[in-house]
């Protein structure tokens, strides 16, 4: 397909996702599922991904600023990259790669084992059921992740400073609160609502438009974390130059 005509096919997507949160039925069943194989079953990994970026941004941190008697800084640098450039940019690619291919996946079987139309012939809006369950559970599970992202993250700069650095366990934590800016955690928490949903979005289109094959169903998830991975790495420097001006 021409450029031109995958714009036009996604544009055209998007609209019958929006369309189809006019229908007010919610799927509440559905719903939990989602929320648990969304939010949930990602906590582990997206907790493990923030407690090592954590630890590593204190490694080298330390060993730059030891030069200039300035390891005091660390805390305040540590909190404010986790909570809005490494947290939400890691919580958003895990999610891409854990979340988002499961999505592309589970929609191009569907659509190869004609569950799609089934839903059709019981007069359930596929998109409805699948795509803006999926949405709804993102937009309340996202935020989370991101938060323990940071936990995790901060968890890990501690254990480092503290047990590695012998840093004063209390004035590194009094450095952390008075470094905590309200800001800096509306921006991670808009950053990952981007990211996810965009990711989001990616997948379910990837996986309606596959091919009806085995072939298809790995393509539309390959091409889905692939997509979603670039997308949000240029999405996170096209939001922190806007929130830098």
């Amino acid at each position: 397909m021409s450029v031109a005509k995958v714009f036009k096919s996604f544009i055209k997507f998007f609209f019958s996702v929006l369309k189809s949160f006019t229908d007010k039925r919610i799927f509440l069943k559905k719903l939990c599922v989602e929320i648990i194989n969304i939010g949930l079953n990602s906590t582990l990994i997206v907790g493990l991904t923030g407690f090592f970026a954590g630890g590593v941004v204190c490694l080298q941190l330390y060993s730059g600023l030891a030069k200039f008697g300035a390891t005091s800084q660390i805390p305040s640098v540590l909190i404010s990259t986790m909570l809005k450039e490494l947290g939400p940019v890691l919580c958003g690619l895990m999610f891409c790669a854990r979340v988002c291919s499961s999505v592309a996946s589970e929609i191009a079987t569907m659509k190869m084992n004609e569950n799609l139309k089934t839903l059709t012939s019981l007069n359930i809006n596929p998109v409805s059921y699948i795509i803006k369950t999926k949405l709804i559970a993102t937009f309340f599970t996202a935020p989370i992740l991101h938060l323990v992202s940071v936990i995790f993250g901060v968890f890990g700069g501690v254990l480092i400073c503290v047990g590695e650095f012998n840093m004063s366990q209390i004035s590194f934590l009094n450095s952390l609160y008075d470094a905590f800016l309200k800001r800096d955690l509306l921006i991670g928490i808009f950053k990952i609502l981007t990211f996810s949903i965009c990711c989001m979005f990616i997948a379910s289109y990837k996986g309606l438009n596959s091919q009806e094959s085995s072939t298809g169903v790995s393509e539309a998830t390959t091409l889905t974390v692939v997509y979603g991975s670039i997308m949000v790495l240029a999405l996170n420097y096209f939001l922190s130059y806007v929130f830098l001006i």
